[in-house]
């Protein structure tokens, strides 16, 4: 089974909504072409995307037959499952990817305190998984007194807090309530600023 395409249709505009519907398409291609017997997605309008690809690369009732390695010659070692894609931290340790960061953080959780467990946010649906994984980088970063590449700016609690404060101000404003997000932004700020690390020797 393959993973689930994140992305949902995009309303009132084209041009982005083509683009997702290619990404579905390229990202089931690949799954199929890789062994897999089905797929999932995050929203049933994109069922026929899924099917069309696997009813035109899969005629057969399964690919038990099929090679699962990394090319059709090359099997699955541990070095390959070891191995992380390199990222270049100019792009990927930006500004923007931390105001994202914790604009994820704060919109699942508090959708979570509202008995929510799936959100769309930014054109995708997303859950736990995605906030956890953003709540982490955010840690990291300070942990590691990381600094944003475009403006040479350090990842501090400071910062991190006034813009926790920002993204509840303005969520507020646009919801013209204030829900849960007091309590969602006091949860998120202990989540990343209260976390111990645990030692294993420690622990054991």
């Amino acid at each position: 089974m393959g993973g689930m395409a994140a992305q949902i249709p995009i309303k009132n505009d084209p041009d982005a909504n083509a683009k997702a519907m290619q990404s579905i398409e390229q990202d089931k291609i690949r799954e199929v072409l890789a062994g897999c017997d089905g797929t999932w997605v995050a929203h049933p309008a994109l069922v026929p995307i899924a099917r069309a690809v696997f009813d035109n690369h899969m005629p057969s009732k399964n690919q038990i037959f099929r090679s699962t390695g990394h090319h059709d010659d090359e099997p699955i070692l541990e070095k390959h499952l070891l191995e992380l894609p390199p990222v270049d931290k100019r792009i990927a340790i930006t500004s923007t990817a931390l105001k994202k960061g914790i604009s994820i953080v704060l919109g699942y959780t508090e959708a979570w305190l509202n008995g929510i467990g799936c959100i769309p946010l930014h054109h995708k649906m997303e859950d736990a998984a995605t906030a956890e994984i953003s709540r982490v980088q955010i840690w990291q970063w300070r942990h590691h007194n990381v600094v944003t590449q475009d403006d040479q700016i350090p990842v501090n609690t400071k910062r991190i807090r006034r813009m926790i404060a920002d993204d509840i101000r303005m969520k507020c404003t646009a919801a013209k309530t204030e829900g849960k997000w007091r309590l969602a932004g006091k949860l998120v700020r202990r989540m990343l600023f209260c976390v111990r690390r645990i030692d294993f020797a420690e622990k054991n």
